[in-house]
């Protein structure tokens, strides 16, 4: 049975998590400096395209993966953030 990759719903939230919280560790500020404002495929110079582009960078998370890493920064019980962290950093397409 293959892989369930992350939907494009999950991946815009991880995307938006990190767009919200890139100013509390160095790593997410990291992640987010390194993801360009437009590229390619969103060529329009005017616009700040860095969430999409992030979210598109996460094309290897699995739907379990994704699941995880919100339910963790949600604070729910039993889910640790450093895994979560773990998670992206992975996985994450440069």
């Amino acid at each position: 049975m293959g892989k369930i990759f992350a939907s494009p719903q999950q991946k815009e939230f991880i995307a938006n998590l990190i767009y919200r919280k890139k100013n509390y560790t160095n790593y997410l500020k990291k992640i987010w400096l390194d993801t360009p404002r437009n590229n390619r495929q969103h060529a329009d110079t005017q616009c700040d395209y860095t969430q999409i582009i992030l979210a598109e960078r996460f094309s290897r998370l699995t739907s379990s993966q994704a699941n995880y890493i919100i339910k963790a920064w949600q604070g729910e019980k039993g889910y640790k953030v450093l895994i979560a962290r773990n998670i992206i950093v992975e996985n994450i397409i440069n």
